[in-house]
């Protein structure tokens, strides 16, 4: 298995969320903002779109912890 580099991801952000595309499969994960909490961002809703319909031969685990750590860095400098 494989883990993932942070160049396997794309991040856009604006005023609604964060949304991090896993590029060799194409997975989505949309982190939505929070109003009325103390977490900027909501946990993750995943879409796959790649061929395997998951993230392929790397780790999912190390995928998700990846994607999560982008959305809230790319959050942070939003509100910076």
């Amino acid at each position: 298995m494989l883990y993932p580099e942070e160049s396997d991801f794309t991040v856009t952000c604006d005023d609604a969320g964060v949304v991090v595309i896993f590029k060799p499969t194409k997975s989505s994960y949309c982190f939505h903002r929070l109003a009325d909490s103390q977490e900027p961002l909501s946990e993750p809703s995943e879409l796959h779109r790649g061929h395997t319909g998951d993230t392929g031969e790397y780790w999912p685990d190390a995928v998700l912890r990846k994607a999560c750590r982008l959305a809230k860095e790319a959050r942070h400098r939003m509100a910076v």
